[in-house]
């Protein structure tokens, strides 16, 4: 029932539901902190070039997240760290940029939270497909 759901809303709020884990039948059963770390690596070395890929970005993050606080193997600032830490550079600038602007009272050594990392690469990446993940071409 709820993939038909998911048909008739729009995109962006798609990816919210698929990311909420109650939404998914896909629980994952035991998650290690170091599955995140390891998305995050893989993540930061394959680059993230378009919406579509920081919203699944999100979403793997989260499934995996999400199971690791709930059993108390996961503090909620390592949660906001390790999210950053899987962002390439280049992308993270433009983030923490818009991040300065927006929340222009927050601490500088605090984490953002996921969610608020998520909408400001959401704006860096406006104008990007938002479903295919596009690789530059490799220089020569």
């Amino acid at each position: 029932m709820k993939e038909y759901a998911s048909r008739y809303v729009l995109y962006d709020t798609t990816e919210t539901w698929t990311g909420i884990t109650e939404f998914n039948t896909q629980i994952p059963g035991d998650q290690e902190v170091n599955d995140l770390h390891q998305l995050a690596q893989d993540t930061f070395e394959d680059g993230i070039y378009t919406i579509g890929a920081l919203s699944t970005y999100y979403r793997d993050f989260q499934r995996i997240a999400w199971w690791l606080l709930q059993n108390g193997k996961l503090y909620h600032n390592e949660e906001c760290r390790l999210f950053q830490q899987g962002i390439p550079t280049s992308l993270w600038t433009k983030i923490a940029r818009r991040l300065e602007i927006a929340k222009p009272d927050h601490h500088p050594l605090e984490p953002y939270d996921v969610e608020d990392v998520l909408e400001a690469g959401k704006w860096a990446l406006k104008g990007t497909d938002t479903s295919i993940t596009v690789r530059p071409a490799p220089a020569s």
